[in-house]
Protein backbone atom coordinates (compact mmCIF):
# COMPACT_ATOMS: atom_id res chain seq x y z
CA UNK A 1 0.00 0.00 0.00
CA UNK A 2 1.69 3.18 -1.06
CA UNK A 3 -1.45 5.53 -0.19
CA UNK A 4 -3.04 7.19 2.71
CA UNK A 5 -6.52 6.11 1.13
CA UNK A 6 -8.53 3.36 2.60
CA UNK A 7 -7.40 0.24 0.72
CA UNK A 8 -8.71 -3.40 1.14
CA UNK A 9 -6.73 -6.16 2.76
CA UNK A 10 -9.12 -8.93 2.29
CA UNK A 11 -11.95 -9.31 0.50
CA UNK A 12 -15.45 -9.81 1.17
CA UNK A 13 -16.09 -13.57 2.00
CA UNK A 14 -19.61 -13.59 0.53
CA UNK A 15 -23.32 -13.82 1.69
CA UNK A 16 -23.71 -14.96 5.58
CA UNK A 17 -19.63 -15.42 5.42
CA UNK A 18 -18.02 -13.52 8.15
CA UNK A 19 -13.79 -13.40 7.93
CA UNK A 20 -12.62 -13.82 11.50
CA UNK A 21 -8.76 -12.55 11.46
CA UNK A 22 -6.51 -14.94 12.63
CA UNK A 23 -3.07 -13.33 11.97
CA UNK A 24 -2.01 -9.65 10.92
CA UNK A 25 1.08 -8.71 9.92
CA UNK A 26 1.73 -5.02 8.74
CA UNK A 27 5.69 -3.85 7.88
CA UNK A 28 6.52 -0.31 8.03
CA UNK A 29 9.01 -0.01 5.07
CA UNK A 30 9.08 4.09 5.46
CA UNK A 31 11.58 6.32 7.59
CA UNK A 32 9.19 7.86 10.22
CA UNK A 33 6.64 5.87 12.57
CA UNK A 34 3.29 5.20 10.62
CA UNK A 35 -0.36 5.02 12.42
CA UNK A 36 -2.59 2.54 10.83
CA UNK A 37 -6.32 2.18 11.09
CA UNK A 38 -8.23 -1.41 10.75
CA UNK A 39 -11.87 -1.65 9.41
CA UNK A 40 -13.63 -4.37 9.31
CA UNK A 41 -16.07 -2.78 6.67
CA UNK A 42 -15.14 -0.17 3.33
CA UNK A 43 -15.61 3.32 5.10
CA UNK A 44 -17.13 1.24 8.45
CA UNK A 45 -15.95 2.12 12.11
CA UNK A 46 -12.03 1.97 13.03
CA UNK A 47 -11.46 -1.15 15.01
CA UNK A 48 -7.87 -1.13 15.64
CA UNK A 49 -5.10 1.73 15.84
CA UNK A 50 -1.58 0.78 15.68
CA UNK A 51 1.49 2.80 15.07
CA UNK A 52 3.82 1.26 13.75
CA UNK A 53 7.69 2.51 14.27
CA UNK A 54 9.87 3.35 11.11
CA UNK A 55 10.92 0.32 9.63
CA UNK A 56 9.77 -2.08 11.52
CA UNK A 57 6.57 -4.65 11.63
CA UNK A 58 3.74 -5.81 13.61
CA UNK A 59 2.83 -9.18 14.04
CA UNK A 60 -0.05 -10.44 15.45
CA UNK A 61 -1.19 -13.96 15.60
CA UNK A 62 -4.59 -14.16 17.32
CA UNK A 63 -5.12 -16.80 19.62
CA UNK A 64 -9.16 -16.27 19.37
CA UNK A 65 -10.01 -15.30 15.83
CA UNK A 66 -10.82 -11.30 15.94
CA UNK A 67 -14.39 -11.44 15.05
CA UNK A 68 -16.00 -9.70 11.98
CA UNK A 69 -19.14 -7.54 12.63
CA UNK A 70 -21.11 -8.12 10.05
CA UNK A 71 -20.78 -10.77 6.86
CA UNK A 72 -19.65 -9.98 3.61
CA UNK A 73 -17.87 -6.90 4.22
CA UNK A 74 -13.96 -6.00 3.11
CA UNK A 75 -11.58 -6.00 5.69
CA UNK A 76 -9.32 -2.35 5.36
CA UNK A 77 -6.05 -0.73 6.02
CA UNK A 78 -5.86 3.23 6.01
CA UNK A 79 -2.90 5.37 6.88
CA UNK A 80 -2.33 8.81 7.46
CA UNK A 81 -0.09 9.29 4.94
CA UNK A 82 1.30 8.10 2.28
CA UNK A 83 4.83 5.64 2.32
CA UNK A 84 4.71 1.78 1.93
CA UNK A 85 3.38 -0.38 4.02
CA UNK A 86 2.90 -4.11 3.30
CA UNK A 87 0.29 -6.35 4.65
CA UNK A 88 0.19 -10.29 5.74
CA UNK A 89 -3.74 -11.55 6.43
CA UNK A 90 -5.13 -14.98 7.15
CA UNK A 91 -8.52 -15.58 8.48
CA UNK A 92 -11.29 -18.01 8.62
CA UNK A 93 -14.57 -18.17 7.35
CA UNK A 94 -17.44 -17.94 9.66
CA UNK A 95 -20.94 -19.00 8.34
CA UNK A 96 -24.11 -17.68 10.14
Amino acid sequence: ITTSIESTILNAGGVNNFLDLTYLSIANLTSTAMRVDIRDATAGTIRKIYVIPANNTLAIPFTSPWAQIESNNNWTLSSMSAGNIFVNVQAAITNW
